[in-house]
């Protein structure tokens, strides 16, 4: 099994909007059903079958023939990856679990997004702070002895961090030829690889194209690990 740990990113969030448009519904439909007006966890069984059809966990364990795992719940923190983390084995047992990926969110999720202290290096804190949850969760894996695991980020204030500090598992994505060490940057500069770049709501979530790229980017890293995908006899 490969395990998915992430947030709205991982589980495929607006996916849907896709097909909801290929239905003859608005854009304006698409955009009054957005959280938190209305809870992605209640999309139809069929709708809830496109999303899982293409995010990129089903891209990935699909190239590598096995089952996966992504939690049920949209969305998520580091906090919340953490806590995933210390009781791994409950998702699946030690010798079936073949890969972990870790996607990394927003670090101010885990404060409620306030800075209390105003007249601190604020540049040092954010660094401590990322440094702090990448930690927390590569410790997690390292007690519990996952023998495979990556890393990739949203943003670049951990993704910098991942790429100097654990580049043993840092996923670079990459599109266009060009690597990117976060796929905000990425999309930031390519619309298309955003729903909203694709088609037209307003919604900053990974486009089909998206999860396609990034599925990419997690099958050529993992490729460079040799990693044994245990098939039954």
């Amino acid at each position: 099994m490969i395990i998915f740990l992430g947030d709205s990113f991982t589980w495929g969030q607006g996916l849907y909007s896709k097909k909801w448009i290929q239905e003859g519904k608005s854009i304006e439909y698409c955009n009054e059903h957005l959280p938190p007006t209305f809870s992605h966890e209640n999309i139809s069984y069929s709708d809830d079958e496109y999303r899982r059809k293409h995010h990129f966990p089903n891209l990935v364990a699909k190239h590598y023939d096995r089952s996966y795992y992504v939690k049920s719940k949209n969305g998520g923190s580091n906090g919340d990856i953490f806590d995933i983390t210390r009781d791994i084995y409950s998702i699946c047992n030690e010798e079936a679990t073949n890969l972990v990926v870790v996607q990394f969110t927003e670090f101010l999720r885990d404060l409620n997004y306030k800075i209390e202290n105003e007249s601190i290096d604020l540049e040092k804190f954010i660094e401590e702070e990322c440094k702090s949850q990448i930690n927390s969760i590569y410790q997690s894996l390292k007690t519990n002895d996952v023998v495979n695991f990556i890393f990739f980020s949203w943003r670049s204030d951990i993704g910098n961090i991942l790429k100097k500090d654990y580049n043993q598992y840092y996923v670079p994505l990459y599109y266009k030829n060009k690597e990117y060490v976060c796929f905000a940057d990425m999309l930031k500069e390519n619309s298309e690889l955003e729903l909203d770049g694709e088609l037209g709501v307003t919604d900053g979530h990974l486009s089909e194209l998206g999860h396609r790229v990034i599925a990419d980017s997690i099958i050529k890293k993992v490729d460079t690990m040799n990693i044994d995908f245990k098939r039954p006899k």
